[in-house]
């Protein structure tokens, strides 16, 4: 027979009482001796017992399960944040459920109100389309349903975002002391963390040329044939955003003769190690593992304080680093200009 709360109270000689509220971690269990409470864990170690969650969540109005959206599992960088969200969530002695959206805009917001649905206590969102102009968006914000934001910004709800403002400046000023007069920065309009307004600003306040390429596609990633026509014009420093589109700019350097650009990646701690390369000047790396476990702290807070101020931002500084300070090892990075030896 199932053991139930009655038959582990009975076994443990104390109330029902007792072991419902150590159980369910009330606040009045404080009140119970250390000497009840073992007597209590060696009855439910005993008869095995194993808590019903669902009637506990039905009892609270929480389940103690949060949710996240994400694109596909297939894709690396997507399968990192699942990961990093899931063993963060369970430090929180929260349940992760994922539902993922399948590269479909449509299907964003649905898997808000999926994951909603299912009883989910909040939710970490990472697109863009999530608008005031939703009906999702006045259903979330009229019901102060917790919800946070990362890589996204938002005037109403709480978000995270990378900064490279400072790691940007750094990474121009270094290329400038190394004598070049201009940057091709790879790297798409972004409304949110505005990496090509901060790249362009820097640039001016250098006092660098700067051009700007724009991806041709909405998954900020470029055609090889843009990337291809960037080599054949021997542009001689690139500022490059994702380890994606570096790879991809690699292979297309490889294809040229005598041809030796510099390479700046901008890339996060959730990304795979970059391929060797003596291409590299340096690294601007953001900390999107930090800024995921802050964003499941701050909604585990609006969960379970949901009168706090929701409208809260918090940016995590990217660094820029050169080679040798750089935690992955590279091939042979020496190179006539590297900025490993400034």
């Amino acid at each position: 027979m199932k053991p139930t709360l009655k038959s582990v109270a009975e076994e443990a000689g104390v109330s029902k009482t007792a072991v419902s509220l150590y159980l369910n971690q009330h606040p009045l269990a404080v009140r119970i001796p250390d000497s009840t409470k073992k007597k209590i864990d060696d009855a439910v170690k005993k008869l095995n017992y194993k808590a019903n969650f669902t009637a506990r969540a039905l009892n609270r109005g929480k389940t103690h399960t949060i949710g996240l959206v994400v694109a596909d599992l297939k894709i690396e960088r997507q399968a990192s944040i699942a990961s990093e969200m899931m063993f963060k969530a369970e430090s929180l002695n929260r349940f992760l459920l994922v539902s993922a959206t399948r590269f479909s805009q449509e299907r964003e917001l649905e898997c808000i109100m999926d994951l909603k649905n299912r009883q989910v206590d909040g939710i970490i969102f990472q697109f863009g389309s999530l608008k005031p102009d939703t009906d999702v968006y006045k259903q979330i914000t009229d019901e102060k349903y917790p919800i946070v934001l990362v890589f996204h910004r938002d005037s109403q709800l709480p978000h995270l975002l990378n900064d490279i403002n400072a790691a940007c400046r750094s990474a121009v000023e270094q290329i400038k002391k190394c004598g070049y007069s201009e940057i091709c920065g790879i790297m798409a309009a972004d409304p949110h963390e505005k990496r090509d307004e901060i790249f362009l600003n820097a640039c001016k306040e250098a006092e660098i040329k700067a051009s700007l390429i724009n991806a041709d596609n909405e998954d900020f990633s470029y055609s090889d044939k843009i990337l291809d026509r960037l080599c054949t014009e021997r542009r001689q420093v690139f500022i490059v955003h994702s380890a994606y589109n570096t790879v991809r700019l690699l292979d297309i350097i490889a294809q040229h003769k005598d041809y030796s650009p510099l390479i700046i990646p901008i890339v996060d701690n959730l990304t795979p190690e970059l391929p060797s390369s003596e291409l590299y000047g340096g690294i601007i790396q953001c900390r999107s593992k930090e800024l995921l476990q802050k964003a499941a702290e701050k909604l585990v807070a609006l969960v379970d304080n949901p009168d706090q101020i929701q409208n809260q931002t918090e940016n995590f500084p990217a660094e820029f680093m050169t080679l040798q300070d750089y935690r992955f090892q590279f091939v042979n990075p020496a190179r006539g200009k590297s900025l490993k030896y400034l």
